[in-house]
Order: structure tokens, then sequence, then C-alpha cells
């Protein structure tokens, strides 16, 4: 006995806790603090700037591990106010691809790639970015597959404006999706229900969907065979009680068709209890009485019979009908 509930434990442990899925964090933290040519690839990022302190223009670039992926950027915190003379700004352009011919650059002696087609998502400065660059503002590329540039010149010609927090933006990638549904693998916002997350962002501290779904308790119990965990839950319980409601009109039926056979059967019994003409072999049984077929009256006959007193009997017609249900 004890070797069977072992052998349960183990299995149930395995089927359960083996389908748990834990997700890890992949949203990189970025800081801006050079105006080298770098290239990432990744489903979420983190980018700061650091104190980079001249006059030329910084690029970064980004760009998702799946070509069916869209990116969304949003801006955190942007701090872009006038200081004497310096006046930055913070612009984040998509494009689709390189140009052939390499750029020479100047500052470091060599060529750097650069975008063939870039189109501004957002273009803040210091005149304007408290209209049009205001706190949480987000735009996503108009098409899957497309990379992101930021670009950001602290415009310090003097070179001594230290800013430390000039932008804070979140770049998160998501596939479109109708309503409500995901293909596996990936997360549906709550709010922005058309976005679905790479589960690979889910629980690691980054607010990937904007609406905070993707870090709320509720997702990040772990998986069981693709679902989170409660909804797993859910369907299970519901499942239960499907199955339970099932059964249990199963047990009825059953039941009162067992109790209808028996009210037949005691019903008959009565009918041969009170008749006045005593059965022969088989009281169960009408065509087992005593008297000969051919003496009882004819269907629709009103004829009654007389016992050997002369008194007068129930009639017989009446007893004929109840058999006749019961042998049907």
């Amino acid at each position: 006995m004890d070797f069977q509930r072992n052998c349960f434990i183990i299995l149930f442990c395995f089927f359960t806790f083996g389908l748990i899925n834990v997700a890890y964090s992949f949203t990189g933290e970025v800081v801006m603090d050079s105006c080298y040519d770098t290239t990432r690839r990744g489903y979420g990022f983190r980018v700061t700037n650091g104190p980079i302190v001249s006059n030329v223009n910084c690029s970064m670039y980004f760009e998702t591990p799946n070509p069916e992926l869209y990116f969304v950027v949003r801006l955190n915190s942007i701090k872009l106010a006038k200081i004497g003379k310096s006046c930055p700004a913070f612009t984040v352009y998509q494009f689709s691809t390189w140009r052939e011919d390499p750029v020479p650059d100047e500052l470091r002696g060599s060529e750097v790639r650069v975008p063939a087609d870039p189109a501004a998502l957002m273009h803040c400065n210091c005149s304007n970015y408290l209209e049009k660059c205001s706190d949480l503002q987000f735009d996503e590329t108009k098409s899957p597959g497309l990379k992101i540039m930021l670009t950001y010149n602290p415009d310090d010609k003097a070179r001594t404006v230290n800013r430390k927090e000039a932008f804070d933006v979140t770049i998160s990638s998501f596939m479109r999706g109708a309503s409500f549904t995901c293909k596996e693998g990936y997360f549906l916002c709550w709010h922005y229900k058309y976005r679905c997350l790479p589960e690979s962002l889910l629980c690691d501290n980054y607010d990937n969907c904007f609406d905070n779904s993707d870090e709320f308790a509720y997702s990040c119990t772990g998986r069981i065979a693709g679902m989170i965990l409660p909804t797993f839950v859910v369907m299970l319980l519901a499942l239960i009680v499907v199955l339970a409601i099932i059964i249990w009109a199963a047990v009825v039926l059953i039941r009162r068709r067992i109790a209808n056979k028996n009210l037949a059967r005691n019903e008959w019994g009565e009918v041969i209890k009170t008749s006045d003409y005593p059965p022969a072999d088989d009281p169960g049984m009408p065509g087992s009485m005593s008297y000969p077929m051919e003496s009882l009256p004819h269907a629709g006959s009103s004829a009654v019979f007389e016992d050997i007193g002369g008194s007068t009997s129930k009639p017989m017609i009446s007893i004929l009908k109840k058999a006749h249900k019961l042998d049907v």
C-alpha cells in the first residue's frame, strides 16, 4: 500500500511541477554612455543615458530575434530642459535595413553602419519635450521586423553640462494577435489586448505591457500545460464541476428508472391481491388464472362476472388494462 502511495506521489509531482515553467528576466538594462555604433538584439530593453558630454549625435540600435515581432517604445521619463546654451535632443526612429555603403566616422576613424530608411517615431528637444514628449507616451513600429534607432545629442559645445537623467525609455517587443488570443509562448496584455508579449518578459520587474499586467502577481505563478497557474486551476475546477453534474444526472436518472419499475411491480401485486379471482400457479401473470380465457369478456364488453356466492366482482377489463400496461 505504501509503495502504491509513493508511486502516486511521484507521478503527481512529475506531471504537476514538471510542467511548470519559471519565467526568467530577459529585459536588459542598457546605458547609453558612449556615442559608438552599437546594435543590440533581444526582446526587451530599458535604456537610460549616461554622463555623455559632447556635441554629437549618439546612436544605439535595437532589433528583435523574431521578424514577426513589433517594437513599442515608451518614455518613462524625459528631461531635456535647456541649461545655458545646451539644448539636448532625443529622437526615436524605425527602419528596416542598413545602407549598403558604410559612412565614414571622423571621430572613430572608421566606417559605421547607417539605416537606409529611418522614419522618426518621436522627436523631442528642449523646446517641445513638455508638450510632445510627455512621460509614459509610447509609439509602435508600423510593421513587424522593423528595427529601432535611438539618438541623443547633448548639444553641449562647451562640454560643461553633465545630464544624468535626460531620458529613460522601455523598448518591448510584441506580436499582434486577435483580441483575447495569443500563440503559445506569448502573454496577452490585459489592457492592450492586441499585444502578445513574449513570456520571457514576464515577471522581470519591468512593465513591458505598459499596464503592469505582465508584472501582476497573478501572472507570475508559473505555468502548467502552457497556461497561467490560476487559469489552469479554474479550468480544472470547472471540468470537475461539469463531470460531477453529469454523474449526478446519470445517478438520478438510473434511480428514477429503478423506482418506476418497482412501483409498477407493486401496483401489479396490489391488483392481484384485490382481485376476486385467485391466481393459479403464477400470480404475477394475468394469463395464468384458473378461469378459461374463452370465458373472459371481449375488449369493449361491459360484462361482469359473478362469483360462486352470486355477488358481483370487479370488472375484469380494468384488470386486463393494467396488466397490458405492465407488459408494454
